[in-house]
């Protein structure tokens, strides 16, 4: 009995951890989403500093004062000021911040830059929602992400299958991936029509906002330093989704091919010579 449990409380062994943090997310951002303005700033503020600190981290920026408090500092009140000066010297200051996690990150992992860059964009995206077009609309937007994740989590538990993209979300499947764009869409297709039903009509610049939040979703594959199709010795590679060590290109090193590395570029051009 007990080897037949253990599979389905691997499965679901997360769930209850994740109950508990999307119950203390709703809470904190939904009091902030409720109150708006400054409140619901200084939310999207301390959530891109965090955001901000985590690219640089991530890019391997060395420890200290300037990457754990001055860059995320920096990215914080970058968002504030970008809320209140507006476009294009708020998008002017993001920029700054982003330049700050380049400068910082180590050689072959500048792209977090960007990362650290759309994480602003999207704080910037849902405040200008909220700030414009009501808490109606900004929980229509949240719905459809929510939507989306919650759909992929529980289809790629009960369905599993092939993995999505492994490199980039390990646990992701085909299935999960599917629900969660037809969750995404079903929802949206339906708030949609009760807020059109109701008076409210969406305006184009609604849809310049939403697709730069979708766009900082999509900041990973955006950033991402892989290559999408390599051609080496008349066979075929696909970095973005599998992994390659640098000998499968005629290299030393038994470790993932650096792709942006000139002596990988020159192995793969030359053909391994």
């Amino acid at each position: 009995m007990t080897k037949t449990a253990e599979p389905t409380a691997g499965k679901w062994g997360d769930l209850r951890l994740r109950l508990i943090s999307a119950a203390v997310m709703a809470v904190v951002a939904g009091i902030d989403i409720w109150l708006g303005g400054p409140w619901f700033l200084a939310l999207l503020a301390l959530i891109s500093a965090g955001m901000v600190w985590e690219a640089a981290r991530l890019g391997g920026a060395l420890s200290g004062p300037l990457r754990d408090v001055a860059l995320p500092i920096a990215g914080g009140a970058a968002v504030g000021a970008g809320a209140w000066i507006g476009v294009p010297v708020g998008f002017a200051l993001l920029g700054l911040v982003a330049g700050a996690v380049w400068a910082l990150a180590a050689r072959l992992k500048h792209r977090l830059a960007f990362y650290a860059f759309f994480c602003m964009i999207a704080a910037l995206a849902l405040y200008g929602i909220r700030d414009m077009f009501g808490i109606v609309v900004l929980v229509w937007v949240i719905g459809v992400v929510i939507a989306s994740d919650v759909m992929g989590y529980f289809a790629g538990r009960v369905f599993g299958g092939p993995k999505f993209w492994p490199k980039v979300s390990p646990k992701k499947t085909w299935s999960g991936t599917v629900a969660g764009w037809v969750g995404a869409a079903l929802l949206g297709w339906v708030l949609n029509a009760k807020l059109v039903a109701g008076g409210l009509d969406l305006p184009i610049s609604l849809v310049l906002f939403s697709v730069l939040f979708g766009l900082s979703l999509c900041a990973e594959l955006l950033a991402y330093d892989k290559p999408i199709l390599v051609r080496y010795q008349d066979s075929y590679y696909t970095p973005i989704l599998n992994f390659y060590p640098e000998t499968e290109f005629g290299g030393d090193f038994e470790t993932e091919a650096v792709y942006r590395d000139p002596e990988v570029e020159c192995l793969i051009v030359s053909g391994g010579l």
